[in-house]
């Protein structure tokens, strides 16, 4: 093998151990109990609540930690890509599933933006 080859080999393996572990993440202050509430085809409004407001586990709820999406109607979801885009809005690809369906597995891509009060919004992609 030949020292060029060699280098090119370690830039790849020092490109690929590197490139996982800068990968963008929800804030921590993201994490929390919500309430959400669709605003239209693409768009869903999620509300910062406490476990004692009216809508804290019905099927308009949901939890979200760094990692990991589960709501009132028992689907749960895992962020498996997560890319910072601007200073307060993250594009978010998700592997779901959905015990009530079968369990029915699918992939769910959205835009979530950063709102006051700790709230967010996430605007689905259109396909």
């Amino acid at each position: 093998m030949s020292a060029r080859s060699n280098i090119l080999r370690a830039a790849i393996v020092v490109f690929l151990a590197t490139g996982t572990a800068h990968a963008d993440k929800l804030p921590r202050s993201v994490d929390g109990l919500y309430c959400w509430q669709s605003l239209d085809d693409n768009r869903v409004h999620y509300m910062r609540i406490d476990e004692n407001a009216p809508c804290a586990g019905s099927g308009n709820s949901a939890y979200i930690d760094g990692i990991h999406y589960a709501n009132g109607r028992g689907i749960e979801c895992k962020f498996v890509k997560v890319k910072k885009i601007l200073k307060t809005v993250y594009q978010v690809r998700n592997r779901c599933t959905d015990p009530i369906r079968g369990p029915k597995r699918f992939f769910t891509e959205f835009k979530l933006e950063l709102l006051s009060y700790g709230d967010f919004q996430i605007t689905y992609n259109e396909d």
